[in-house]
């Protein structure tokens, strides 16, 4: 009897929308998938939705310069399990503390297996301490390169990639889908709402601008209360921010009339995961504008833009004075993400489709020691 083809994952495994949402896609699509988590070597265990924690100093200072002895343990773990499970496909998930040289030892190991190799943050981003250093040095020892922005893709190729392929991010039909409030759920409710990090890339006065309208604004995320600290609060902003996942997420959005899609510059991203979420939830999406969105929503039908703070303002005041405008856009861009296929599950079966159609691998003749 012939066995599942099998995936040996690697990556963070704590939050589950990521790598856990992709092994389940590819577990309906008949895959075996086995977790390995290099945070499990620096961390502490804790529940699921909480903010990570690290064991110790001594572990976070590791983690920070990508070396030590707790990594090359976990490197070890990699060649250990993939010599004794024998999987078809060793996926990197958003995976920084892999080395070269175990990339060198898994084709002597098991040199039929593909390699692939996926990275949401941007790891060509400039950085004093590179945290992607050994990523952008294996760049040549992958067989695949799932990049999740354009620009990544001349990026891994420049450096040697022997494959790219453009993978998005995606939504999750099981959390990401319109839900009607209860009265209890009072506080998501809100004219417009931003749930993410800051960043200094002017979202600040563009939330403030909003706040000083006096608009029912809801903000959830990490970092604002820095912001504060540099720039005087506008009435009504609160003085710290805390992040919500799972399912206040989706209340945050749903409660909102409209949810605003700020881009990261720190990533040079041009589209976020927020892009699909929104929209798949029921909410009407007001998002920075980019060329590259502009090929997956028709603005002013499916979604809106926004180019600078006032344009952000000038289109929430419009569309909370036109609920009908905003209810058909808002459904409008419902029926794109469903019908153009970004759920996970697509989002998987389009990585398959190219990890199928690589040709085969020849062993490498030579491998390096781990560093």
């Amino acid at each position: 009897m012939s066995r599942l083809p099998r995936m040996l994952m690697v990556g963070e495994w704590h939050w589950p929308w990521y790598e856990a949402a992709c092994a389940g896609a590819l577990l309906r699509e008949g895959w075996e998938v086995r977790p390995l988590s290099w945070s499990r070597y620096v961390r502490q265990p804790q529940a699921v939705l909480a903010p990570p924690q690290y064991r110790s100093r001594w572990l976070r200072l590791q983690n920070r310069l990508q070396a030590g002895p707790a990594l090359r343990a976990f490197n070890r773990e990699i060649i250990a399990v993939a010599a004794s499970w024998r999987p078809e496909v060793v996926w990197f998930y958003n995976c920084m503390p892999v080395f070269p040289a175990t990339l060198e030892r898994l084709r002597k190991v098991i040199p039929a297996c593909t390699l692939v190799q996926y990275a949401n943050d941007d790891p060509f981003s400039a950085w004093r301490i590179n945290p992607w250093r050994h990523l952008l040095a294996g760049i040549p020892l992958h067989d695949i390169h799932f990049a999740f922005r354009h620009a990544n893709l001349d990026q891994y190729r420049q450096r040697g990639a022997r494959r790219v392929a453009l993978l998005r991010s995606y939504y999750i039909a099981e959390e990401n889908f319109p839900e009607s409030l209860a009265a209890a759920d009072g506080r998501f409710c809100s004219d417009v709402a931003f749930v993410g990090h800051f960043e200094e890339d002017g979202r600040f006065e563009a939330m403030a601008q909003l706040y000083r309208a006096k608009l029912r604004v809801n903000l959830f995320g990490l970092g604002w209360e820095a912001a504060l600290l540099r720039q005087p609060r506008p009435q009504g902003m609160p003085e710290s921010c805390v992040p919500v996942y799972g399912a206040e997420y989706r209340k945050a959005i749903c409660g909102a009339k409209i949810a605003l899609c700020f881009l990261s510059h720190l990533n040079h991203d041009t589209y976020t995961t927020r892009n699909f979420e929104i929209p798949a939830m029921g909410t009407f999406l007001l998002s920075a504008y980019s060329d590259d969105l502009s090929t997956l929503f028709q603005e002013g039908v499916e979604a809106e833009f926004f180019r600078d703070p006032g344009e952000l303002l000038d289109k929430t005041l419009f569309y909370l004075r036109h609920e009908a405008a905003r209810t058909r856009v808002a459904a409008a861009g419902r029926a794109r993400v469903l019908r153009d296929g970004h759920e996970v599950a697509d989002r998987m079966r389009q990585a398959l489709a190219v990890i199928a159609s690589r040709p085969a691998t020849a062993a490498s003749t030579s491998a390096r020691p781990l560093p």
